[in-house]
């Protein structure tokens, strides 16, 4: 089976390719046999430019790539063959804009992958009916679609919720290996507890309300500190608030980070808390899981349906619910333990392997489909 993928994923042509959510399970689904032509389209409607990513190297294989002005004109080029001369037998669309581009090309079966927690409301479209019923045309013209979380269905229609299969995204194990230290051993070192978040600096991702609930987590832990992995537009903000409270020497902002810099960072941590208002899966978290870390998961998260056990979850504004749900894992050995547990068997249970695995079998249906149906 040959697939192509098109995504919008990358803001620039050089970004790097290892450790995005199209490189993982491009890699996994490659390891199933698989081949793969990946097709990214950089910018915004109407310019855009495709560039073919070759999935080995992640660089562009002809850097200049094409300039598509309209929908209509990507339709031209991949109808008159020049994107992909030789024939591939699906189309694995990432995102719901890149599926209105390509609802005027002839293509084989398209199977779109939503990643926003409100793929109908995109882009304005809460307020403007004709962009929503463009996304929703678009969309059906889709022979199935993927959802990574389960939240994602509840923001489309009932038809398109027939077609819709939930495919967790997961963890790339061997970027994110178990750590050998003991739950005994972090409880009983001299910088115990070591807070982490790793994500954007922003409203949504909600620093604030572990900023704010920060002094009560010192009253029980004064040795307490936190590291905020990532930056955005609420930093500069949350570093003036951090000192107004008087948590500039516990607090630290540290900016953006390769994946190797997050594991390291995650190996020396206690508690991975970030309480995201909107997550339409979460896999920093289950990247700390994998890593072993005691963590807890805002009920907003799409991960949140994966777990089953309320001490790992919390509403992602209530403060004194995230300092009673750290307190309670960070008090003893087995209560650490126990967490520590719970996330490692979650974490090996929801891999990239294991997304690539169903996602493979939701493109080979839709290929069957369209095998059986008689040419005119």
């Amino acid at each position: 089976m040959t697939v192509a993928v098109v995504t919008p994923w990358y803001p620039e042509p050089d970004r790097p390719w290892e450790g995005t959510f199209i490189a993982n399970p491009c890699h996994a689904l490659r390891k199933l046999g698989v081949r793969m032509r990946v097709f990214k389209l950089t910018g915004r409607p109407p310019a855009v430019r495709v560039n073919e990513i070759d999935p080995d190297t992640g660089r562009a294989i002809a850097p200049s790539g094409i300039l598509i002005r309209s929908s209509r004109h990507l339709a031209s080029v991949i109808n008159s063959g020049w994107l992909w001369s030789e024939s591939c037998d699906v189309v694995l669309v990432e995102e719901v804009w890149t599926s209105i581009l390509l609802r005027k090309a002839r293509t084989p079966p398209q199977v779109v992958v939503l990643h926003g927690r409100q793929p109908m409301t995109t882009s304005g479209a809460r307020t403007d009916p004709i962009r929503r019923s463009i996304i929703a045309a678009s969309l059906r013209r889709a022979s199935a679609l993927i959802a990574v979380g389960a939240g994602i269905l509840e923001d489309l229609p009932p038809d398109l919720r027939q077609v819709c299969t939930v495919v967790p995204n997961g963890v790339l194990l061997d970027a994110f290996p178990r750590r050998a230290v003991s739950a005994s051993e972090r409880v009983r070192a001299a910088d115990f507890p070591r807070l982490v978040t790793v994500g954007n600096v922003d409203s949504n991702k909600n620093q604030e309300t572990v900023l704010r609930a920060f002094a009560s987590i010192r009253d029980t832990w004064p040795t307490a500190s936190w590291s905020v992995v990532g930056d955005g537009p609420e930093r500069r903000r949350l570093e003036g608030l951090r000192d107004q409270l008087g948590h500039h020497d516990r607090i630290r902002f540290t900016g953006r980070a390769a994946p190797a810099q997050v594991a390291a960072i995650l190996n020396r941590s206690d508690l991975f808390v970030m309480p995201s208002r909107i997550e339409s899966f979460g896999c920093a978290y289950l990247e700390a899981m994998a890593v072993g870390v005691p963590t807890i998961v805002p009920r907003s998260a799409g991960l949140a349906a994966l777990i089953d056990d309320d001490r790992y979850l919390h509403d992602p504004d209530n403060g004194a619910e995230i300092v009673a749900k750290a307190n309670a894992i960070l008090s003893s050995p087995t209560q650490y333990e126990q967490a520590v547990a719970f996330g490692l068997a979650l974490a090996e249970r929801w891999t990239w392997q294991a997304h690539a695995e169903s996602l493979a079998d939701v493109l080979r249906k839709s290929v069957a489909v369209r095998e059986a149906v008689p040419t005119p």
